[in-house]
């Protein structure tokens, strides 16, 4: 396949990944939930370069006062087409750590391994790596990435919005508990 038809059929699929993760919620959406924690990515913060083979869409918010930050990245060069999402938010580190249901390890299936990296303590990378020869001779393989990003998406987003609950929770309980305990030193 020419360079020229390459970098075309690069930037439309970068663009089908971008429309995906910033298109309204439908009504299967709803019904599984999503409509409770659903963010879409920032337009302001898509970086697509398909010469390079490079597209980071960044996604911002707040839940329960929270405010929250990752990236979806995607890199394409050759055969090889690389996932990841870097979460920015220290305080929901552990959250994915925690991650029993493996809601974000076996996204792609077990085939496909996740790598974890812990940067600076504060910021968590999920990294994956596929086989992408066939990615632009076949939409089917195009779609599993287009879509499948958009479920990663939906499980990230879960998953920082009950760690950003659970966060709130135990902020006003400790909070509770240090107004009872300026009520018992009044009664000492």
């Amino acid at each position: 396949m020419e360079k020229s038809l390459i970098l075309e059929k690069r930037k439309e699929f970068f663009e089908d990944i971008v429309k995906n993760l910033s298109r309204d919620l439908g009504p299967f959406d709803k019904f599984w939930g999503h409509d409770k924690y659903y963010k879409p990515i920032d337009p302001k913060g898509v970086v697509m370069d398909a010469v390079n083979g490079e597209l980071i869409c960044e996604v911002k918010g707040d839940f329960h006062g929270k405010k929250f930050e990752f990236l979806h990245s995607i890199w394409q060069v050759g055969t090889i087409l690389k996932i990841g999402f870097l979460l920015k938010t220290a305080d929901c580190v552990p959250a994915f750590n925690l991650d029993e249901k493996s809601e974000i390890l076996y996204v792609w299936g077990e085939k496909n391994a996740v790598k974890i990296k812990i940067v600076d303590s504060d910021y968590l990378f999920y990294d994956w790596e596929f086989d992408a020869t066939n990615i632009y001779k076949n939409y089917q393989e195009q779609e599993r990435f287009i879509f499948g990003i958009r479920h990663m998406h939906f499980r990230v987003l879960r998953i920082i919005h009950d760690e950003c609950k659970k966060i709130k929770t135990i902020k006003q309980a400790e909070e509770k508990n240090d107004s009872l305990d300026e009520i018992f030193k009044l009664t000492d």
